[in-house]
């Protein structure tokens, strides 16, 4: 095996090494990737989350309130025996429990309204999010267009300097037969020094629009990635014939902003309703059970008899004494549980509150409630209003990008006519390699602008796809 052989195997090894580690991402991949990795995605899911978790907590709120409490100390000095109620000066110890429980009746209203409002609020999370979802998919079809142009453009500046070799090589050869002046090739050498710089711009463009590509979809930055450029075909559909208020009407009903803002007036409104019941009669249930254990706490252990000695004094002052049996109980520490046992109280009852005079909260609150619900209505409006001018500005737009297609269709044929014709009339010695060159130059633009003008008509036409809720796609 030749030197050149092995070394031809080792670079194809190494190109084949080089395009298994590139990633290929399609369209509908990339989106894949950026649901999973994109930052303002993953807020949404948050607050998704927060809104499930405010309705929950506005749907507990109709249980009863249960709450427990256990106390212990040591009090000194003359203090009351909460067993006894007694005053002393002993030193005592002490413990007590609780439980409460309470259940709001009639609260104005607020609990309803409160669970209302969670699931408007709940319905705007989601609606957000699915905006944003819908807005990324915007971004990485364009982001995703321009790469494939870069790509485009790249093939189209290397083509330019496949065929500005081929003619320079042809032109060699005349120079050295004497056929042509040296100035004429020198003009085509100049030519394909500015093909080759072209390349190098065009290169530099993919790296960057794939670098954009990278970034949003938060991958690393070192990865390299290839595209899976699907058939793009032009839009079948003619912006012509679309209804300037039809598509903005479509775009009302379909897009999730319009709807998350709806939600969000819903919820503003629920305010109100909160604000005034604070002015209204508050009526609760609640209930309790109570016990405590003290140092002092004793229990009667038995009796033991005594004689008990009683002076009578008759009237003549004379005394006589005699004893009465008696039984006297002797007591010992009351055991912990059983005292806890004996001093087991409870209690239920109904609280009313009836607001009488609190300084005209209850009516501020409502004042700033109902500004709260006019602010939303009106950044409801302006977001329509904006929404009619983006429509309105879309469609011009795509209608302008059709006209601009069509219009660099026929310029690029026009100048592929007349390059063509160049070559003929060059080949005949009739021009020298500057016309041609212009020519060229003329026909290579053309072609540019074809391929910019071909993709700003795919990419306006998504935009009114777009609007219009359908999926974006490049299949």
């Amino acid at each position: 095996m030749t030197k050149k052989s092995i070394a031809l195997g080792i670079f194809m090894i190494t190109l084949g090494l080089s395009a298994s580690a590139q990633r290929l991402l399609s369209l509908s991949d990339c989106m894949q990737i950026a649901e999973e990795n994109a930052l303002t995605l993953k807020q949404a899911r948050i607050t998704i989350e927060n809104a499930e978790i405010g309705l929950r907590e506005a749907k507990m709120a109709r249980l009863p309130r249960v709450n427990g409490s256990v106390g212990a100390g040591l009090q000194f000095g003359r203090t009351i025996d909460p067993t006894t109620n007694d005053f002393g000066t002993s030193e005592i110890g002490y413990n007590s429990v609780s439980l409460s429980g309470g259940m709001s009746l009639f609260n104005g209203g607020f609990i309803n309204s409160s669970i209302r409002q969670g699931k408007y609020d709940l319905e705007a999370a989601k609606l957000n999010g699915q905006d944003i979802y819908n807005n990324l998919g915007l971004t990485l079809s364009t982001i995703f267009l321009q790469a494939m142009l870069a790509e485009d453009q790249l093939a189209n500046a290397r083509r330019q300097v496949r065929a500005t070799e081929e003619q320079y090589e042809q032109s060699k050869k005349l120079a050295d037969a004497g056929v042509i002046p040296v100035n004429d090739l020198l003009d085509i050498e100049a030519q394909l020094a500015l093909n080759q710089q072209n390349v190098f711009v065009a290169e530099g463009n993919v790296e960057v629009s794939m670098l954009t590509l990278v970034q949003l979809l938060e991958l690393d930055a070192s990865e390299e990635i290839r595209l899976v450029r699907p058939e793009v075909e032009l839009p079948t559909t003619d912006p012509m014939s679309f209804s300037m208020e039809e598509l903005y009407q479509t775009a009302l009903g379909s897009q999730p902003s319009i709807k998350a803002n709806d939600f969000r007036l819903k919820s503003a409104e629920e305010r109100i309703t909160q604000a005034r019941s604070s002015g209204l009669p508050q009526l609760s249930l609640f209930g309790g059970l109570s016990s405590n254990w003290s140092s002092l706490g004793v229990s009667v252990a038995g009796f033991s008899d005594t004689q008990v000695p009683i002076e009578i004094v008759d009237g003549n002052g004379q005394s006589f004494n005699f004893f009465i049996p008696q039984q006297v109980p002797i007591f010992e520490d009351q055991l912990y549980l059983d005292q806890l046992n004996q001093n087991f109280g409870q209690n239920v009852g109904v609280s009313l509150s009836v607001p009488i005079f609190n300084g005209l909260s209850t009516k501020y609150n409502v004042q700033r409630a109902r500004l709260g619900a006019k602010n939303q209505k009106l950044v409801n409006n302006q977001q329509r209003q904006q929404l009619k001018t983006d429509v309105q500005s879309a469609l011009i737009q795509a209608r302008t990008s059709k006209l601009a297609y069509y219009a660099a269709e026929k310029s690029m044929n026009a100048a592929r006519t007349a390059y063509e014709n160049s070559e003929k009339r060059f080949a005949l010695g009739t021009i020298n390699t500057l016309e041609l060159n212009t020519s060229r130059n003329l026909k290579d633009r053309a072609e540019i602008d074809l391929l910019n003008a071909k993709y700003q008509y795919i990419f306006n036409m998504k935009v009114l796809d777009f609007y219009m809720g359908k999926g974006l796609t490049l299949d």
